[in-house]
């Protein structure tokens, strides 16, 4: 009895976190629309900084390739003090050391 109430439970949790799941992705879907229609600068960032998601008017503004979205996985933006001073990130170090 008490394995049949365990499996109906882990079931249930499972059909919740599917629609949670569901959700959650479906909102991020609605995010990315509107962003991309937006006409300013949007972004979303995980909790260390790393660039998730940026529209095109981010990238204008940022002044960094919209391809970058390839390599910022690895690439705080949030801390432009740290970009390297040569390739695509130059522009944006030379305005940073300006200021």
């Amino acid at each position: 009895m008490v394995a049949k109430q365990a499996d109906h439970d882990r079931n249930m949790l499972s059909r919740k976190f599917a629609i949670q799941t569901h959700k959650a992705m479906e909102i991020e879907s609605r995010f990315r629309r509107i962003a991309d229609l937006a006409p300013v600068s949007m972004f979303h960032i995980d909790p260390s900084g790393v660039l998730l998601y940026a529209n095109e008017y981010y990238y204008a503004y940022a002044g960094l390739p919209v391809e970058i979205k390839i390599d910022t996985n690895n690439i705080s933006l949030c801390r432009l003090t740290e970009l390297p001073r040569d390739g695509p990130y130059a522009m944006v170090s030379d305005i940073i050391q300006e200021q």
